[in-house]
């Protein structure tokens, strides 16, 4: 059909901007390394590359061209030309998203270096808070929400920068900041981050556990990376740790090579220790998911404080991606994941000095 659709208007650019994302599974490829790499055997990569390229060059090109024609280029390992092509397309999506704030973008300005990083947990709200902050008026995010750079730094600094809106000299006004809830528990990162951006503020957006690991799984079901049923999925992580993280040993890295982690993204415990042991505490910030649900306009004072800029309500405040559940049955499901969870929602409890009322609290 997108194939049939070039024939018919081969002048138009959205012809070849919705092959292009035919043959890259929409985006799914700039987040999901397997996607990727199966899609650059297949030649896919490649024609998308030449797809978005000769879009970009039509009438009616706009910056998701550009984007795709970086990413095309980043899944091929050309960083350096990558970089230019998402450095164009954040300049045209800059002045439609912000209309007004500038008359024009000139090649002479800096990019905004990321004042704060939400650095997760996936699936905890963060993209309702990532919403909230760019509604404020002083705050410019980037083109793209989870930009997989500090796990991969050989992409360079200025396909990093090239994420983020350009400012001139003297505008001193705007911060910018991005989100990525993979680096939450990811290896190294916490490292990765402090050698790049050692001044920055922290923030961790902390769900229910239980509630976090059973959306992940209907998140993964939803993309098409999981097909097992819910109790089945859950079976076979719990029995690839063990039943307890705490006693798991050396199964680890067979655990984190072999299951999609639903478990192990929850163990806020463990993951906010590995970033304390690097960044002292006032640059960390933990946001409980239910107390931003029930008052984001309280909660989002208390991250903009953090990250210092000053207040502004919103008047209204939307949940941005509710999860979505089918008809399996999730209370024998829930019962294990809150004994697996007990002894990790105590340490934090501990570290954050107060309780919190979720599923798997002795």
């Amino acid at each position: 059909m997108a194939r049939r659709t070039v024939e018919r208007f081969p002048d138009a650019a959205i012809s070849y901007r919705v092959l292009s994302l035919v043959l890259t599974n929409e985006d799914l490829y700039r987040y999901d390394t397997r996607v990727c790499r199966k899609l650059v055997a297949e030649g896919a990569i490649a024609e998308a590359l030449a797809l978005s390229q000769k879009a970009a060059l039509l009438v009616g090109a706009n910056d998701e061209d550009f984007l795709q024609a970086g990413y095309c280029l980043t899944a091929l390992g050309r960083y350096g030309e990558a970089a230019i092509q998402i450095r164009r397309a954040t300049d045209i999506w800059c002045l439609y998203q912000k209309p007004g704030l500038f008359t024009g973008i000139s090649e002479s300005w800096t990019p905004l270096s990321p004042r704060f990083l939400i650095v997760g947990a996936k699936k905890g709200g963060t993209s309702s808070l990532h919403y909230y902050l760019s509604r404020h008026p002083r705050v410019l995010l980037p083109i793209m929400k989870e930009i997989h750079f500090f796990g991969s730094p050989e992409r360079g600094e200025d396909w990093y920068l090239a994420h983020f809106p350009r400012r001139p000299p003297w505008e001193v006004r705007f911060i910018a900041g991005e989100s990525r809830v993979d680096n939450f528990a990811e290896e190294g990162i916490p490292e990765s981050v402090k050698a790049r951006l050692p001044a920055a503020r922290l923030i961790a957006v902390l769900r229910d556990p239980v509630e976090r690991a059973i959306s992940h799984y209907y998140h993964d079901r939803k993309v098409g990376g999981e097909s097992r049923p819910l109790d089945v999925a859950f079976e076979e992580e719990l029995e690839s740790l063990g039943n307890s993280y705490e006693e798991m040993d050396g199964r680890l890295q067979k655990y984190l090579q072999s299951q999609r982690r639903y478990l192990y993204f929850g163990l806020y415990a463990h993951h906010v220790a590995r970033w304390l042991s690097v960044f002292p505490p006032e640059q960390f910030l933990m946001v409980i998911s239910e107390e931003l649900l029930a008052n984001p306009e309280r909660e989002l004072k208390k991250v903009l404080k953090h990250i210092g800029i000053k207040n502004l309500s919103l008047g209204e405040y939307i949940n941005t991606l509710p999860g979505t559940y089918d008809n399996q049955s999730r209370g024998k499901v829930k019962a294990r994941l809150a004994e697996f969870y007990a002894k990790q929602n105590e340490k934090l409890f501990f570290m954050i000095g107060r309780r919190l009322n979720w599923q798997g609290v002795g």
